[in-house]
């Protein structure tokens, strides 16, 4: 089974930005009005099943279009949690008997990068200023990074 999605293109993008909606939005709202129901409804509080099984297909189709995102910013767009949006994810593939395309989450900052700093020796915080990132941010990496290695 082919997953292929046609994404907007660059120039698409760059007109919804212009007008303050994102590419992953214009996107929802195209496969909105395939399926004939309202970006409100699909974005809403609702939970009638059919109305569910139409926001599951499209969250998946959200997925495959925009590999790169990760669950919690798929979630921003539907106005649900990142849980919310992997359940979606694995319920619409196992309908669709076809694998999950795989999701992440997904950081501005380079982890790996950040540990390799502070063991070279960087204070935190010259490790923080470098990165553009709050300095209790590099100690969490470190703590989840160190808690990751002790697990091992």
């Amino acid at each position: 089974m082919n997953l292929r999605i046609e994404t907007p293109t660059a120039y698409e993008s760059h007109l919804t930005r212009m007008d303050g909606k994102t590419a992953m939005r214009l996107f929802v709202e195209q496969k909105c009005a395939e399926r004939g129901v309202s970006f409100r409804d699909i974005v809403g509080p609702r939970r009638m099943r059919a109305l569910i099984k139409i926001r599951h297909a499209i969250i998946f189709d959200v997925a495959v279009a925009f590999p790169k995102a990760g669950t919690s910013a798929i979630g921003r767009a539907f106005n649900r949690d990142h849980s919310t949006i992997s359940k979606s994810i694995s319920r619409e593939a196992s309908r669709r008997r076809v694998p999950a395309p795989e999701t992440r989450w997904v950081y501005s900052y380079d982890v790996d990068q950040i540990i390799a700093d502070v063991r070279s020796g960087m204070s935190m915080l010259a490790v923080a200023v470098m990165h553009r990132i709050d300095p209790a941010t590099v100690a969490r990496a470190v703590k989840a990074h160190a808690a990751r290695q002790e697990a091992a």
